[in-house]
């Protein structure tokens, strides 16, 4: 079994070279080997300074402005095909399609608006039927909680949150998602941020896999780090190792065509046969030994 160490983390910020040495070492340190990024506030020309020894930057999305930002990096050691990538052209959504052990996976990275804007969730949502032959694995800030009461400190609720919340609900629904911390935490109320507007905690960053791929999770895990006011969500998946097989031996039929080798196959036949046909009683055991 491979053991896949996925993190979704929203970093608050980049472009400090301390801030992203600290980052880079936070997934070193973890063994990740797919890390999505939000609040990188990188702009488009920027990107590459994620990238170290360690790890390479394969898919991005950038605002004009050092705001927003969302990347996938994934670990130089990992052996993947890349098929290409893609996203929303204002810093929210970043996507990238790779094979890795023979399957083919979607890694998409969400940073969602902080008030309920129903565009984003649209846009979201058409990424992801275009993404429809992949197995999902989708982690994200979507400042919203899926389920007021588990995931979110205090009694009341805005409307603006109970509108995310719906369709975040929806999308997971729609697209038949799994929260990976969910489901190996089935009662437990761990927060990954606090509100100093709302006064509240809650759970608003989430890894979400394809039920296809829930199967494979293993760990789960919710990781504070001191430069972001978020904890860091991570997951492992175990995927079973592909054995290379052999190549079977296959007869070139296209040399029946050629008289020479014919004439000569049936020289070595007729010499097979003459020599071993004293040696056994039973005809049948020497038309094994001929085929």
């Amino acid at each position: 079994m491979d053991k896949i160490n996925v993190l979704s983390l929203n970093a608050r910020g980049l472009n400090s070279p301390q801030k992203r040495a600290s980052v880079l070492d936070l997934l070193h340190r973890k063994n990740i080997h797919f890390a999505f990024i939000q609040e990188s506030h990188f702009q488009e020309a920027n990107t590459h300074r994620f990238s170290n020894k360690h790890y390479e930057v394969t898919a991005s999305s950038c605002f004009t402005k050092k705001s927003k930002g969302v990347l996938i990096a994934i670990r130089r050691n990992l052996h993947y095909i890349n098929l290409g990538a893609g996203g929303s052209g204002d810093g929210r959504i970043t996507y990238c399609k790779i094979v890795y052990n023979g399957i083919k996976i979607a890694l998409i990275c969400v940073y969602a608006p902080n008030n309920f804007e129903k565009p984003f969730f649209d846009s979201l949502e058409s990424i992801l039927l275009d993404l429809s032959e992949y197995p999902l694995l989708i982690g994200g800030d979507f400042n919203a909680v899926r389920l007021h009461q588990e995931d979110r400190t205090g009694v009341n609720e805005s409307y603006d949150q109970k509108l995310a919340s719906r369709a975040l609900q929806k999308m997971t629904n729609d697209f038949n998602l799994i929260d990976s911390w969910r489901l190996m935490n089935p009662s437990s109320r761990v927060f990954s941020y606090y509100s100093p507007r709302h006064k509240t905690f809650s759970r608003i960053d989430y890894i979400f896999v394809s039920k296809s791929l829930f199967q494979l999770i293993c760990e789960t895990d919710m990781i504070p780090f001191p430069l972001s006011d978020h904890r860091a969500v991570s997951c492992s998946l175990e995927v079973k190792t592909r054995q290379t097989r052999a190549s079977r031996w296959r007869f070139n039929t296209t040399l029946l065509q050629k008289d020479d080798f014919k004439n000569e196959l049936k020289q070595e036949l007729d010499f097979f046969i003459n020599i071993n046909k004293p040696s056994v009683e039973d005809p049948r055991i020497l038309w094994e030994a001929v085929k």
